[in-house]
């Protein structure tokens, strides 16, 4: 199974990103059995974008072949576009990439059923430049 976690930094010791669309990288884990076997990074091409930057991320994770992301929030767009390409959806926790990812082999993570927020910069959480 292969996962996508947004990230701060290009490395597994990176924080988890607070935001999807506009995270810095997206880091794939590769996970065999319950051990994490390999990973890489993911320049995130969105975090430059003025608009529409939750659907090109999950363009983005999509086309790297993962089944799931792990994520602290996402919106409704980003949600739509993961959901409909067949990518699950867990709630991560603040901490590393690493933490998060072992949490989630260890069935420490639950499932998104919804977004958890609204809309871009119309209600606060779009680009703040």
């Amino acid at each position: 199974m292969r996962i996508a976690i947004p990230a701060v930094e290009d490395k597994i010791e990176s924080s988890i990103s607070p935001v999807f669309g506009r995270a810095q990288y997206f880091i794939l884990v590769k996970i065999e059995g319950n051990e994490i076997k390999n990973w890489n990074a993911v320049k995130n091409p969105a975090v430059v974008e003025r608009g529409g930057a939750g659907i090109l991320a999950a363009r983005t994770v999509a086309e790297q072949n993962v089944e799931a992301v792990i994520v602290i929030s996402l919106g409704p767009r980003a949600f739509q576009a993961l959901h409909a390409s067949g990518i699950k959806i867990y709630r991560g926790k603040e901490g590393s990439v690493k933490e998060n990812a072992e949490a989630f082999v260890h069935g420490e993570l639950q499932e998104f059923a919804a977004p958890t927020r609204g809309f871009g910069a119309r209600h606060g959480w779009g680009r703040r430049w």
